[in-house]
């Protein structure tokens, strides 16, 4: 089975509300569905959703990139081509997207969904955290909508106003929730030292479970001394694809990693990435980044081949922000994702 015909869709999936972070914000997520049919007729599927502010390259760069690597795949077996992709550097969401097609490919001709073939102890079985958006008025009741439906992770985004505003919010959103329900905030690089360690102070005995990415300008020792003054959790986001394996090493005493697949290059390269972190005692936690459903099933396959059984709360719940789709994404039930045996990805496009 060779690689025969491939196919670049590009999309446009409007969001229900604005997606804010940082000091960035969007309305809506653009990017290219990939297809690679080989000569049996089997097609896998890859989305390339770049988001520059996140880590990517540009739209216009994410584009010439997957042209011209489709053009010298015409021939090769999916596993020839995976050998010849060339590492993400600055062009990796486009790297995930032809890593995930052929992923795809090579899974679907093992009869294996693609969590097993990345590795064949992993359980189907994965959590997912609830994504609120911003504490705005409204938060409260976008709380207690997703507690009824079973989720016990929120994860929220701050940084977006005055320091002391998302405290007081936050502690008036902590008094509603039940006992067990624990906060994720994602600060997005925003606030200098001294305001990261104040809001840190502040969240003394509040249910947060951690912080990501809390520095402007993120440092490996200021890292670790703002770790070393708190018991909340602080994860690297966005700093991860800036980081060389040595300084993966140094991170002690950091806990914790997000991992984005399309910030990184592809589920198979991001996989590596979190076995290295988790042999120096770091965990990692894999999201999408308001991907289609084709990104989301990759990092939703990831995700249950890298923590099995499953233990931390993934965040893989953002395809509820698109007003539609290209197809439908990994169900969600009381917080867990069961992903059936379909072998490959899992994604199917709409008619």
């Amino acid at each position: 089975m060779n690689i025969a015909h491939s196919r670049l869709t590009p999309y446009t999936l409007p969001l229900r509300r604005r997606w804010r972070s940082g000091s960035q914000a969007f309305e809506a997520r653009q990017g290219w569905l990939l297809e690679l049919e080989d000569t049996d007729g089997v097609t896998g599927y890859g989305d390339c959703a770049p988001l520059p502010p996140h880590g990517t390259e540009t739209a216009s760069a994410a584009c010439t990139s997957l042209e011209s690597a489709l053009l010298g795949m015409t021939g090769l077996t999916p596993e020839k081509a995976l050998e010849r992709l060339p590492a993400a550097g600055s062009l990796p969401a486009s790297r995930c997207a032809l890593e995930t097609a052929l992923l795809d490919l090579v899974a679907k001709h093992q009869e294996l969904p693609l969590h097993k073939w990345l590795n064949p102890a992993a359980n189907p079985t994965v959590r997912v955290n609830a994504a609120l958006g911003t504490l705005d008025d409204e938060v409260v009741g976008r709380a207690r909508t997703v507690l009824t439906q079973g989720y016990r992770t929120l994860k929220l985004k701050v940084g977006i106003v005055d320091p002391q505003q998302e405290i007081e919010q936050l502690q008036l959103l902590c008094d509603t929730l039940p006992e067990g329900v624990r906060l994720r905030l994602d600060a997005n690089r925003s606030w200098e030292p001294a305001t990261a360690r104040s809001f840190i102070n502040q969240l003394a005995g509040l249910s947060i479970e951690s912080l990501e990415e809390p520095l402007a300008h993120p440092g490996i020792e200021g890292l670790k001394q703002l770790q070393g003054e708190t018991d909340i959790t602080l994860a690297l986001d966005e700093t991860v694809a800036q980081m060389t394996a040595n300084d993966l090493s140094q991170l002690h005493p950091l806990r914790r990693l997000v991992l984005k697949p399309m910030s990184l290059g592809g589920p198979l390269t991001t996989l590596r990435l979190a076995q290295r972190a988790r042999e120096l005692g770091i965990e990692s936690v894999i999201t999408s980044s308001v991907d289609s459903a084709a990104g989301v099933w990759a990092a939703t396959q990831l995700a249950a081949a890298l923590d099995s059984p499953a233990e931390l709360c993934h965040g893989l719940g953002t395809g509820e922000w698109l007003q539609r789709d290209l197809g439908a994404g990994p169900e969600i039930n009381h917080g867990l994702i069961a992903i059936p045996s379909t072998p490959g990805l899992g994604f199917t496009p709409y008619p």
